[in-house]
């Protein structure tokens, strides 16, 4: 599956003209005394924006204060949205600021949100009033969310997804290499110290130490973030997963592993991300049993 195609990111500035602006442009592109483009450069109206209006007279301008967002980013941002939530993927009201005030940043042009605090309440609001397509829906109590999530009829949903998933990916790619790469990730407590019991040749006295490789990152809180995860996904698995295609990874639906530079990475290498239902990961995560526990013991064992 690939991610929806939009302008997210570019061009995100306020309205910069007025309804007689658009009038004026509309009537000079019809009677053919300038073209689209210049029409558009001239009145300062993005040629999208004026291509609609003028092959569509049906088209209402819209009046009111500047809008954050144009109205093809908002879409974007939606497409986006709901790409995410079917990915098993879906964004919280805080990665979605996260998101869109990545964008405004990148854009690095004007904006009317708080670039501290990013789109308010009130903004979703409309969003989603304007979009019946979404809808914000509050979340389970988190204490009772693995018992309750931990049932047949979850399993049996997401195993459906994942079969259709896989089936789609296939088919996208025509099964060219004839075979479908599967990754799962996860993450567990790796310092980089663990000790070896293997005995090795030494000197009777002094420190005996033996190198190590590893790719290290440091954050505030000791936990994986947005960036770490990121830095991880562009250094250690891109450069490791192969270059022949299709390339699945199945992971945790956890904050930290969700960025806009993660996604549009993940687009550009043609790598699909699918997201493990929320609080089921102690029965459906390949790594988090199965492979972490046995891996540090073998590590441990063969140093």
């Amino acid at each position: 599956m690939r991610l929806p195609t939009g302008k997210l990111g570019k061009d995100i500035m306020p309205k910069q003209y007025s309804d007689n602006d658009l009038k004026h442009a509309i009537a000079s592109v019809r009677r053919g005394h300038l073209s689209m483009s210049k029409a558009a450069k001239e009145f300062c109206i993005p040629r999208t924006t004026l291509h609609d209006h003028v092959n569509n007279p049906d088209l209402r301008t819209k009046t009111g204060p500047p809008k954050q967002l144009s109205e093809e980013d908002t879409q974007a941002f939606v497409n986006f949205s709901l790409y995410c939530a079917a990915q098993h993927l879906p964004l919280s009201r805080e990665r979605a600021r996260c998101f869109i005030l990545g964008i405004v940043k990148k854009s690095e042009k004007p904006c009317l949100f708080n670039m501290e605090n990013g789109p308010s309440d009130e903004w979703f609001r409309k969003l989603e009033a304007e979009h019946h397509a979404i809808r914000f829906r509050t979340a389970r109590n988190e204490d009772r969310s693995r018992t309750t999530m931990s049932n047949k009829k979850v399993m049996d949903e997401f195993f459906l997804f994942w079969a259709a998933q896989l089936e789609k990916t296939w088919s996208n790619y025509k099964a060219s290499t004839g075979m479908l790469h599967i990754f799962n990730c996860d993450e567990t407590g790796w310092c980089g110290k663990e000790e070896s019991k293997v005995k090795v040749i030494a000197p009777r006295s002094g420190p005996v130490k033996q190198r190590r490789s590893w790719l290290f990152a440091v954050s505030d809180t000791g936990y994986v973030n947005t960036e770490i995860f990121c830095q991880w996904f562009l250094r250690g698995f891109i450069p490791n997963c192969g270059k022949e295609r299709p390339v699945v990874l199945l992971m945790d639906n956890h904050d930290s592993h969700i960025s806009l530079s993660l996604i549009q990475a993940a687009r550009a290498n043609d790598i699909v991300l699918v997201g493990l239902p929320s609080h089921t990961t102690h029965l459906l995560q390949p790594l988090d049993v199965h492979i972490n526990g046995p891996l540090k013991q073998k590590e441990q064992q063969d140093c």
